[in-house]
């Protein structure tokens, strides 16, 4: 398989994983999730977060790095490829649903 070649079974893994995060994600706090999402997604300086949230640099620090253990821990603890078959199909289900492109109708209307 070619490196960077995107593949069904890519997606299929890559969002199983991401399903995998996201239900890590939704078990964190809501001051410790706002600070990760802050800092790690939207790229905010300790010191901005520390003034939204009413919290120290310090606090956010220590926030940030617990944060990173326990979504470590809840990362490796699930097996993603528990999720792939699962994800798999309700890709399938939705694909199912989708009409094909204006091209392929034209080729088969033909």
């Amino acid at each position: 398989m070619e490196v960077g070649r995107i593949t069904p079974e890519r997606v299929v893994v890559a969002s199983a994983e991401l399903e995998v995060v996201f239900e890590a994600l939704d078990d964190l706090r809501g001051r410790d999730r706002r600070a990760l999402v802050l800092h790690e997604l939207a790229g905010w300086p300790y010191q901005r977060i520390a003034e939204v949230e009413g919290m120290t640099v310090e606090a956010v620090r220590g926030s940030l790095k617990r944060t990173r253990a326990v979504l470590r821990r809840t990362v490796l603890r699930h097996d993603v490829f528990d999720a792939v078959p699962r994800r798999a199909q309700d890709l399938a289900a939705g694909a199912a649903d989708l009409e094909p492109p204006v091209a392929a109708r034209r080729s088969v209307a033909g």
